[in-house]
């Protein structure tokens, strides 16, 4: 891991990395005769990542990738190759604002052309936002599957709000926490979207060490085997400090993601957790038994080493997807005094031996479905800022105000071959009316068996557009979006739409965010985060079943809703209460094209998502005049072709057309117990 170290006020550098995106195989060759000689674990470039033979996506070859930690202000340059045979990929630097290079921010068809196979891109920015943060692909499954790594901005000790709190800030005391599957994670989640199936989490890596158990899934056990990954503490420091003072504080820096629904409770046995900032800012110091942490979040923790020197389990509990039937998800780090030999704890380390039943629980989950009445809880919202070199004034009336509410729904897909183009037809089958596990039972293969269900925002399924719309911008045209008027729309079947979902905010305006879960078949507070932006987290809260988008905009607009205004707790990702809301504010000051998802992976993957549009587009910065471009090739109709009335696709013959229409011009309608499709009358069968 690569790390500039003595960041001093007004010295900055250029740090050069480079990257080279591949598939390897984890387990392979390098790792010798790992992990029956653990030696062999840490030889170069083996990929122990769950000690489960398979194919991963990484960079460098390597789980994680290459760390960056660099200053405030620092130039960073990444070359990047993509040694994919046939893949895409491009890197997102997750928690950077990207002020002034917002084309840098590698979003696929947002801010940039994907990077395809063989070819080189170089990405180059500031470090322009302080705190710990995390860099991944932005494709499908990529980051799922291994492609992803540490980014740490540090800042000079003297404007870090945070340095009273910590002795020693390491490079090596940085946890990146992923969720792992056996297999590449396209394989377990496209199947059972398809399927209609459940999905599950599998196992958890951290700084890509650690076993899978097997629960009764198929694969083999490795949980008992692999090494855990180790964090060095002394209980009296070093140097001066050791004189000064015994209980040196390290400060340990959190990241997290899952392809599934699937948050975590960090704890660590017989110590205190010290939490003190929050991806780009820091707040108030709160002491808790444990911390929960979402997809794309991050916390700074500091742990004070003040306790009989020996080994600990630091231990993460999986909770949603990886806590459900028989999956029980965790995993243990070792947190090691260097005053005693290195080891594993003695303590257990079964799922139960992990759970924290009193105590201060910060960021809690779930708390509509999950009993915590001998815990006491901190919400987000309940923190409070002393980073006032990061935010923003959001008090007073918002200029504008954007309600944003989650649900599930399941859909009709038909595949119909039109002149050979594939084409996606969307219906609604209705809204799921019980929990997960009540499917539709009644409707056979022969009505439709709906896939599903879809996670959306408004009724909405993000679809990326065929070009970069920062950087091609003269390319968008007024039909291109889709907005939160979709009458007419068309993207959209009746209420239902899959298309670029953008929302025009204008330019040095206060805007403020409701975002609200109405989902009554998931208990899933989804972690939403924001490019380009931090927000203040002014209001959260749980209502229950009863929850809709009407009652939180009539309490909003009748003032009902408590909001901290002041000292309000900054975040570029926020977990959304299931059955709650969560309400943000932040001034548009960084124009472009940003995107907004749900970090699960596979919510997003599946369209969970919309983009930002700040201000007007002679408001956005240029690209460099040679930057890459991109988008669709249609071949030109010849005289003898034929159109389809009410497709853009052109058939060779009236017979292709013909036989194109008997379902995509269909119209679907739900009844109670079964699913019909009704010819549409107005199109002609002869």
């Amino acid at each position: 891991m690569m790390v500039r170290s003595g960041c001093l006020p007004g010295l900055t550098s250029t740090c050069v990395y480079n990257f080279t995106i591949s598939e390897h195989g984890t387990m392979a060759l390098q790792c010798g005769d790992c992990p029956t000689n653990l030696t062999h674990c840490s030889n170069v470039g083996c990929i122990q990542a769950g000690g489960m033979v398979r194919v991963s996506s990484v960079v460098n070859q390597q789980i994680p990738g290459p760390g960056i930690q660099v200053c405030l202000g620092d130039l960073v340059v990444v070359n990047v190759h993509n040694g994919f045979m046939s893949k895409v990929a491009t890197i997102h630097w997750h928690g950077l604002h990207q002020t002034q290079t917002p084309h840098m921010d590698g979003v696929p068809f947002l801010t940039q052309c994907p990077i395809q196979p063989h070819t080189d891109f170089t990405y180059k920015f500031v470090a322009d936002t302080p705190g710990t943060h995390m860099w991944h692909s932005h494709i499908g499954f990529e980051e799922s599957d291994g492609l992803f790594g540490p980014l740490v901005v540090r800042r000079p000790l003297t404007s870090d709000p945070s340095s009273p709190h910590y002795d020693y800030d390491l490079a090596e005391h940085y946890m990146i926490v992923w969720h792992w599957y056996s297999q590449p994670s396209s394989q377990h989640l496209t199947t059972a979207l398809h399927r209609n199936g459940s999905v599950y989490g599998a196992g958890l890596i951290i700084n890509g060490k650690g076993g899978l158990e097997n629960f009764g899934a198929g694969w083999k056990e490795t949980y008992s085997k692999m090494p855990r990954e180790t964090f060095t503490i002394s209980k009296v420091g070093a140097g001066i400090l050791r004189i000064l003072r015994k209980g040196k504080r390290y400060r340990f820096r959190l990241a997290f993601n899952s392809a599934v629904y699937c948050p975590v409770q960090m704890s660590i046995d017989q110590h205190k957790l010290t939490v003190i900032a929050s991806e780009s800012a820091s707040f108030q110091p709160v002491e808790v038994s444990s911390l929960m942490i979402n997809g794309g979040e991050r916390y700074d923790v500091v742990v004070k080493g003040d306790q009989i020197p020996g080994n600990y389990w630091i231990r993460f509990r999986a909770l949603g997807d990886c806590y459900k039937d028989h999956i029980k998800v965790h995993q243990e780090a070792v947190l090691h005094y260097q005053e005693t030999e290195e080891g594993l704890p003695l303590a257990g380390t079964a799922y139960e031996d992990g759970r924290i039943t009193t105590g201060k629980v910060l960021n809690p989950m779930q708390v509509s479905v999950t009993n915590y009445t001998e815990d006491s809880i901190i919400l987000v919202s309940d923190l409070n800022n002393t980073d006032f070199d990061q935010e923003v004034d959001v008090s007073g009336e918002p200029d504008h105000v954007e309600y944003l509410y989650f649900d599930f729904n399941s859909f009709v897909r038909d595949l119909s071959c039109v002149c050979g183009i594939v084409e996606a037809l969307w219906g609604t089958v209705g809204q799921y009316a019980h929990k997960m596990d009540i499917r539709y039972r009644n409707v056979t293969e022969d009505n439709l068996v709906a896939p599903g269900p879809y996670p959306q925002i408004n009724n909405k399924l993000f679809g990326y557009p065929s070009f970069p719309l920062l950087t091609q911008r003269e390319h968008v045209t007024p039909d291109l979006f889709c907005r939160s008027n979709t009458t007419g729309s068309p993207h959209c079947s009746d209420k239902y739409c899959k298309c670029p979902y953008v929302i025009d905010l204008p330019l040095d305006s206060l805007v403020e965010i409701v975002l609200i879960d109405i989902s009554i078949i998931r208990d899933q507070d989804h972690p939403f985060h924001l490019h380009g932006y931090s927000f203040h987290v002014v209001a959260m809260g749980t209502v229950g079943e009863n929850v809709t988008l009407d009652y939180i905009r009539d309490l909003n607009e009748k003032g009902k809703i408590p909001k901290k205004l002041n000292n309000a707790p900054i975040k570029d990702t926020v977990s959304v209460p299931t059955r709650g809301y969560a309400i943000l504010r932040f001034v548009t000051s960084n124009p472009g094209y940003w995107f907004f998802h749900c970090h699960i992976s596979n919510h997003v993957e599946m369209g969970m998502a919309l983009v930002m549009k700040v201000g007007d587009h002679e408001d956005m910065l240029e690209e460099p005049e040679d930057f890459p471009t991109c988008g669709s090739w249609q071949r030109k109709a010849d005289s003898g072709d034929e159109k389809c009335s009410t497709h853009a696709y052109v058939c060779r013959s009236r017979a292709a057309c013909k036989s194109s229409l008997i379902t995509s011009n269909a119209r679907l309608r739900r009844s109670p117990k079964t699913l019909q499709i009704v010819q549409n009358p107005d199109v002609p069968t002869e």
